[in-house]
């Protein structure tokens, strides 16, 4: 169990591809399930088996009475007006409201409606979100011992069954910020799997920042299992982490801290979605701010954007088309 306090529970939309996530979510858990939406037969499966209302819409759903409300559904990102009122909803109701994919979609045609939904109400929390689970808190407390990297690589992947390819790239992004703040410029590719796809299976990208520092970025949704890495690299040595390990040397190659990594789980990503509800109805990790959220989605626009046209793309342009400059 990762919880003992029984009074967690969501409200979840779910598409088919995820039902099974969600079942997991309750099984390892002490998180039920008030209500669950979702177009597809196998959630309305599931709701028959765990004896819930099912229901079509998903801005219903945002008005059920659960302390918090779910969006996994990342294979069918909402409209922006869907969204709002779901927004709203939630916001007047005064409970957390989740997402796998926290915005439409990371397309630059779509900018103004999704601002004009981000400022409609509070923005969905995104989820997982590395930067606020507890693992990801212990990695933040271990290099604030390093120092100020002056390089970094933050590698976010697994299967896309499991996730967004912008989710993966927003969750390296908003990592990357505790450390290096946002970008002045970010150059970027995407590559496919299948040559013939329309749809960007892995973006690697190289963020520039104001001081002169740099980062990688690497986010895939082409398969193996959900993972994250982190290496930074400063007058402190070089710092890795994987696997729930810190493996840090100094700049002679001393070894500082060597942990023994943590074996791989197939309900990791369980786990991790689990908390992130926790963590949200308990108010644990407050929600950034709607300009920082913006600068976030910014930073991630601008790399997408980068993949699209093969230039160096400017933060500062594409923050410009989300307003509040």
């Amino acid at each position: 169990m990762l919880s003992e306090n029984n009074d967690i529970a969501c409200a979840a939309w779910v598409g088919d591809r995820l039902a099974s996530l969600l079942e997991r979510m309750l099984e390892i858990s002490a998180l039920s399930c008030t209500h669950l939406g979702g177009e597809g037969p196998l959630v309305r499966a599931l709701a028959s088996r765990l004896g819930i209302p099912h229901l079509d819409d998903p801005r219903s759903l945002a008005r059920a009475d659960s302390p918090a409300t779910l969006i996994m559904d990342p294979g069918t990102p909402l409209s922006s007006e869907v969204l709002t009122a779901m927004m709203d909803a939630t916001s007047n109701a005064g409970r957390p409201l989740l997402s796998m994919t926290p915005r439409p979609s990371l397309v630059l045609d779509q900018i103004e409606d999704t601002t004009h939904a981000l400022e409609s109400g509070t923005p969905p929390r995104p989820m997982p979100l590395f930067r606020t689970l507890r693992s990801g808190r212990r990695l933040i407390e271990a290099t604030a011992a390093f120092g100020t990297p002056s390089t970094a690589t933050v590698e976010v992947t697994g299967p896309a069954l499991q996730g967004t390819l912008g989710t993966r790239l927003l969750d390296a992004v908003d990592l990357l910020s505790e450390w290096f703040g946002w970008p002045g410029t970010v150059q970027a590719i995407a590559t496919r799997n299948a040559p013939a796809s329309d749809l960007a299976s892995r973006i690697l990208a190289v963020a520039r920042y104001s001081d002169g520092r740099a980062a990688t970025i690497i986010a895939g949704a082409d398969g193996g299992r959900h993972s994250r890495s982190v290496t930074i690299h400063g007058e402190a040595g070089r710092l890795h982490y994987a696997n729930g390990a810190v493996d840090w040397s100094d700049a002679d190659g001393r070894q500082i801290e060597l942990e023994t990594p943590v074996p791989s789980h197939p309900d990791d990503l369980a786990r991790e979605l689990v908390e992130s509800v926790e963590s949200a109805i308990a108010d644990r990790t407050p929600l950034r701010p709607l300009d920082a959220m913006l600068d976030l989605l910014a930073s991630c626009e601008t790399a997408m954007l980068s993949t699209r046209t093969g230039e160096t793309e400017s933060f500062d342009s594409v923050r410009a088309m989300l307003g509040r400059v």
